[in-house]
């Protein structure tokens, strides 16, 4: 073997130990990432935009891998993915966002002359076990009088809960109620003038023949600009169920 030969064998030993070193590196590296990381766990994520009230269908859906460390309790795991199918979204949902229980529910079954509408209320009155699909509650908001005024105000009384959602970092849950349309009104224009909404359960209140799903009244200082809402006062009578 001559000398270019020796320093040819030599610039390639120090390149595959070079290799093997950086080869090295980056499985430490990788084996310090997991480390930090931990186990990884395969969850639903959703491949488009979904709309509320839109039922998901296969093409909706993916299954990614996410640390578990960074997974809430109530995040909807790969093997679940089939019970999400033909589920509704119980508000806008975003392309990417992985899938907490309360983000779908099943078709709700309403009686004649209701409707479907969800609002963001207080969390701390919706989530847990206070408030279950099938409850029958009260819808009291907090807000304040044209002069300043602060007042609360039972709006809705004996509001049937269809659903509802997981708890959001601004403390607001959505909860999906069946209403007749006069109360949904009114649960719209408290969602945008309220201050603030809380659910109230009616405990130990002597029980109509029929729940009302109607309510006290919107105050009168909701009556503004185009939007001409009478106050409302719905009786049992109104929902045939």
């Amino acid at each position: 073997m001559n000398r270019n030969q020796r320093r040819g064998l030599f610039v390639l030993m120090v390149a595959i130990i070079g290799s093997l070193a950086v080869f090295v590196s980056v499985l430490s590296y990788v084996a310090d990432v997991e480390a930090r990381v931990g186990a990884t766990k395969e969850v639903v994520s959703l491949r488009h935009d979904i709309a509320a009230q839109r039922a998901l269908g296969h093409d909706d859906l993916a299954i990614i891998s996410i640390p578990e460390r960074w997974l809430s309790p109530a995040t909807v795991a790969a093997a679940d993915i089939d019970s999400l199918i033909g589920q509704i979204a119980q508000l806008d949902q975003s392309a990417g966002a992985i899938v907490q229980a309360g983000m779908f529910g099943p078709q709700p079954t309403l009686a004649p002359g209701e409707v479907e509408i969800a609002a963001a209320v207080n969390a701390y009155s919706a989530t847990g076990d206070s408030v279950q699909p099938g409850d029958l509650v009260h819808v009291v908001a907090a807000y304040l009088e044209p002069d300043g005024t602060p007042q609360v105000r039972r709006i809705i009384e004996r509001a049937r809960v269809l659903h509802v959602g997981a708890a959001e970092a601004s403390q607001a849950v959505a909860v999906t109620f069946a209403l007749p349309a006069p109360a949904a009104n009114c649960l719209t224009f408290a969602e945008n003038f309220a201050e603030n909404l809380r659910l109230a359960r009616p405990g130990n209140e002597p029980e109509p023949d029929k729940p009302d799903s109607g309510g006290d009244r919107c105050p009168d200082s909701w009556n503004t600009g185009n939007h001409n809402i009478d106050t409302i006062t719905i009786k049992s009578s109104e929902v045939d169920r």
